[in-house]
């Protein structure tokens, strides 16, 4: 996806706000509504997509563990350190827009 950066230049960020996704180029075709979910999300939320990182599940193993999660697809939201909305696994487009929009909204009226 264009406007991501790779996990590799992820660090704890003095940025309120982060949005890692969880992938597997190997298995992209269970990510597919992830896709399209992150599509209509960073069209709706434009800046808050600016910057949003990507984990790749075979090289960036440590990133996984931290964040709990076993495998991908998968998709996090951080605000101030803390996990906001982490969502794992075969889900319909609508089951991750709705809680990610539902944070991002919240986290706008901080």
């Amino acid at each position: 996806m264009t406007g991501c950066n790779n996990v590799e230049s992820m660090k704890k960020t003095t940025d309120d706000k982060q949005i890692i996704f969880f992938s597997d180029e190997e298995n992209s075709d269970e990510e597919i509504n992830y896709y399209d979910a992150l599509i209509e999300l960073k069209r709706m939320y434009p800046d808050e997509f600016t910057g949003m990182e990507v984990a790749e599940h075979q090289e960036d193993k440590e990133v996984y563990q931290e964040y709990n999660i076993s495998s991908p697809p998968a998709l996090v939201v951080m605000y101030k350190n803390e996990t906001v909305v982490s969502l794992n696994g075969n889900l319909k487009k609508e089951e991750i827009i709705r809680p990610v929009s539902s944070a991002i909204d919240s986290i706008k009226n901080h």
